[in-house]
């Protein structure tokens, strides 16, 4: 007689993680169906004001899409039915043809966002293209980085896509959002100390209330006050700093409850991928959600960068945690977190630089703002310099992960 099956208390955890946000997202999406379709219905209704509201709906459904399997996957080993036996191959194959499709989806997303001649395109065609342009990059990076590799199973590897969408963004954007009124309370401390602060702010906040929502009033009011070099300087830190820090730590959250599973190298280097990868599909859409005509372009392909950051780092960081998780060597996951830090500062103080040259225009500027405005001039290509070397550090760490499994996998077994 065959004792009874132990409860598996991490499948209970990620049928209720995942049904959770399957409802969340549905309810969402259904709520911003209904929201949209009364703008339509309304009287001359704008592409701009409609356009965030069918961009979501799309997302929610994607989201919900993709966290099926994690629930039927976990369900199935709650209950004690068999997982299908289905392994993962050709996949890479599959990604790279879609990826032929890519180029006409940017082409015609650019065409739609810049047309004004017919409002529907845009709020009924450019939300699934905005989409497809991030999630097919995506999708094609991950069979890329884990060409040749053992995988991590059906329902880990849907698990741990489940809690990149879900826990990984929430968890960060909270602790974020801490970190920030944090800093607000002690700049409001340190403010309290400077003669006539008070009164210059309480007369901004009023000229900001009589401008209304015309954002470039709103600039106008803002200008004197954002462009001065302790501002610049503070937004830079908290871009370069803070939420690389936070963001780091966060995104391989799914690959901490199984600390205890042994994984090996390769296979925490895909489930790094993964949450990685999820993460920068939920803020890239997210941030697509309402773009300005003519940057959609530009906005799309920064996207497209920002998917290899968040995918290659979380990737390493990933392989550090699995590597000590079997050896022991936290120094070495130090310095592969401090990388993915550094990695992630630079490429959002070029970010945020790229902002620099509209926001002073023709103004003449001397000292560290024109500094910054030199950098700002070069960010195009830094964040291109940083994508190649992001990509070979994607492409190197594939390389050297299958030399290794195949070293393990022709070892006799003892």
């Amino acid at each position: 007689m065959q004792p009874p099956a132990r409860f598996h208390w991490l499948s209970l955890g990620q049928v209720l993680i995942s049904g959770l946000g399957f409802l969340e997202f549905a309810a969402a999406g259904a709520l911003l169906l209904l929201m949209g379709l009364s703008g339509v219905l309304g009287s001359r209704p704008s592409a701009r004001q409609i356009l965030p509201y069918f961009s979501l709906v799309w997302v929610c459904g994607l989201v919900c899409l993709l966290l099926v399997p994690s629930i039927g996957l976990s369900l199935m080993r709650l209950l004690d039915r068999p997982l299908p036996a289905w392994q993962w191959c050709g996949e890479y194959r599959a990604a790279s043809l879609a990826m032929l499709a890519w180029p006409l989806v940017i082409a015609a997303g650019t065409y739609i966002s810049r047309t004004g001649r017919t409002e529907t395109l845009n709020w009924l065609f450019l939300p699934p293209l905005q989409l497809l342009a991030v999630a097919l990059p995506l999708w094609w990076l991950i069979e890329f980085g884990r060409r040749g590799l053992p995988g991590n199973g059906l329902q880990r590897t849907w698990g741990i896509l489940s809690a990149g969408l879900l826990v990984s963004p929430t968890v960060a954007t909270l602790a974020e959002l801490a970190a920030i009124v944090l800093l607000l309370a002690l700049f409001v401390v340190w403010l309290s100390s400077q003669p006539g602060a008070a009164q210059q702010i309480t007369l901004l906040a009023q000229r900001l209330a009589n401008a209304g929502t015309d954002p470039e009033v709103i600039l106008r009011i803002l200008r004197p006050e954002v462009t001065k070099p302790s501002f610049l300087i503070s937004v830079l830190l908290v871009a370069s700093g803070l939420v690389p820090l936070i963001e780091e730590l966060v995104k391989p959250l799914g690959l901490w409850v199984l600390a205890g599973k042994k994984l090996t190298p390769a296979q925490g280097f895909l489930a790094g991928m993964l949450s990685g990868a999820a993460f920068a599909l939920l803020e890239s859409l997210g941030s697509l959600a309402s773009p300005s005509g003519q940057d959609w372009l530009g906005l799309v392909l920064g996207r497209t960068g920002t998917g290899i950051l968040h995918t290659v780092n979380t990737g390493l960081v990933g392989w550090a945690l699995a590597s000590t998780w079997r050896d022991g060597r936290y120094l070495r996951l130090a310095g592969v977190y401090l990388l993915a830090v550094g990695l992630h500062g630079l490429w959002n103080v070029f970010g945020a630089l790229l902002a620099l040259p509209d926001l002073f225009g023709p103004a003449s500027v001397t000292g560290i703002v024109a500094v910054l405005l030199r950098l700002g001039q070069i960010a195009p290509l830094a964040l291109l310099v940083l994508a190649i070397l992001l990509f070979l550090i994607l492409l190197s760490s594939n390389r050297r992960l299958r030399a290794v499994s195949g070293k393990i996998g022709s070892s006799p077994q003892t």
